[in-house]
This record gives structure tokens, C-alpha cells and sequence, in this order.
């Protein structure tokens, strides 16, 4: 009789762990759907974004800025343009010490004045 309630309990023990696996399993599979859903439907709502984007551009066109002026310095840049040449700037490091104390007195002096 010992037994057999032994191989009961091992038999419940046995059952609840396979129901716990099983829904642990079940739980999992449906995150997995669900995100395969949110994804696609993110992607969707980036393409009509993207609609949205070219319709008003179309329309509004001469409105808006075509580039931003960090695109535009990036473009000269790579393109080797003379507003490239203005971009980057080389200085010596004994001019740039000077303009660093230069810009301490100034920041001194403007500090005064507020005090």
C-alpha cells in the first residue's frame, strides 16, 4: 500500500511538472506570435510614415529644407568641396592656446561685470 500512494504522489509530481511545462511552452508560443505580429505591423506603420513623408514633400516641397545642415557638411566633405575646406578648420597649437586664453579673458571680464 506503501507503494502504490508513493507512485501516485510520483505520478501527481510528475503530472503537475508536465503541466507547468506545458504552459510555460503554450505562454512562450503565444509571445512568439504576438511578437511576430507587432513586427510586422511596426514595419507596416514605417512605410506609411514613409508615405506620408513623400506625399508632403510632393506637395509642400519648396517649404521645407531638402537637407540639414550637418547633411550638407557631411556632403561637402566627402565631396572634397571648398565649404569642406571651411568645415574643418586647422589651427597650430600655439594659436589655439592663444584663443583659449583670449576666451579666459573674455569670460573673466564678463564675469565681473554680472558681479
Amino acid at each position: 500500500m506503501a507503494k502504490s500512494s508513493l507512485k501516485k504522489i510520483e505520478a501527481k509530481a510528475t503530472t503537475v511538472a508536465d503541466q507547468v511545462a506545458e504552459f510555460i511552452g503554450r505562454t512562450m508560443g503565444e509571445l512568439l506570435n504576438r511578437k511576430d505580429v507587432l513586427a510586422r505591423q511596426m514595419a507596416e506603420v514605417d512605410s506609411q510614415i514613409a508615405d506620408v513623408r513623400k506625399r508632403v514633400t510632393k506637395q509642400v516641397g519648396s517649404y521645407l529644407p531638402a537637407t540639414t545642415r550637418r547633411a550638407r557638411v557631411k556632403r561637402a566633405v566627402t565631396k572634397k568641396t571648398r565649404a569642406a575646406k571651411r568645415a574643418v578648420r586647422e589651427i597650430s597649437e600655439e594659436t589655439r592656446a592663444k584663443m583659449a586664453e583670449a576666451a579666459k579673458k573674455r569670460w573673466a571680464k564678463a564675469r565681473g561685470k554680472k558681479g
